[in-house]
């Protein structure tokens, strides 16, 4: 019985020797396909190695394990490598939204157009309310005039009349 058939049968101890000779295979095919300094390289050399050990319930035996084995390590640097472009590719169209561009000249026509709409508006609306005080049936009551929310004073127990307001 060979080696890859007793992995196949569940030996652990040729499981363990047919790992050992397909490893450096597995890990030549892997820098070839994803280059040597690619940063998933590791981590697609264990999950080729995984896949090549879940995929010996279906090797038969029309091969060599290390031809079977460099079969499963391209498909999963292949697979690797998309993932990689994929994410790349996300991390790219973020980096994008994230540049601060220049305005556009429509963009700063329409800000000056808001700013002259917010001007004009605060001369024609009373003094008051411009100044972000509020009708006098919602004030404090201590004679500030700002809104009993906002109004700071109102914090302390002796302040205005609309205590009661609470």
């Amino acid at each position: 019985m060979t080696m890859a058939q007793a992995a196949q049968q569940g030996d652990p101890r040729a499981t363990q020797q047919l790992l050992e000779a397909v490893t450096p295979r597995i890990g030549r095919v892997i820098r070839v396909v994803l280059g040597a300094d690619h940063p998933d390289r590791d981590d697609a050399e264990q999950l080729a190695l995984i896949a090549f050990t879940q995929a010996l319930v279906g090797f038969r035996g029309e091969c060599e394990p290390t031809h079977y084995a460099s079969r499963i390590a391209v498909r999963t640097a292949l697979h690797a490598r998309q993932r990689s472009r994929k994410q790349q590719a996300r991390f790219d169209d973020l980096a994008e939204l994230d540049e601060p561009g220049t305005p556009s000249a429509h963009e700063d026509a329409l800000a000056e157009r808001r700013k002259r709409h917010v001007r004009e508006l605060l001369q024609v609306i009373p003094t008051e309310q411009a100044e972000g005080r509020t009708h006098p049936s919602t004030r404090c009551g201590a004679g500030c005039g700002w809104p009993r929310k906002r109004c700071v004073a109102r914090s302390r127990p002796t302040h205005c009349s609309a205590r009661s307001f609470r």
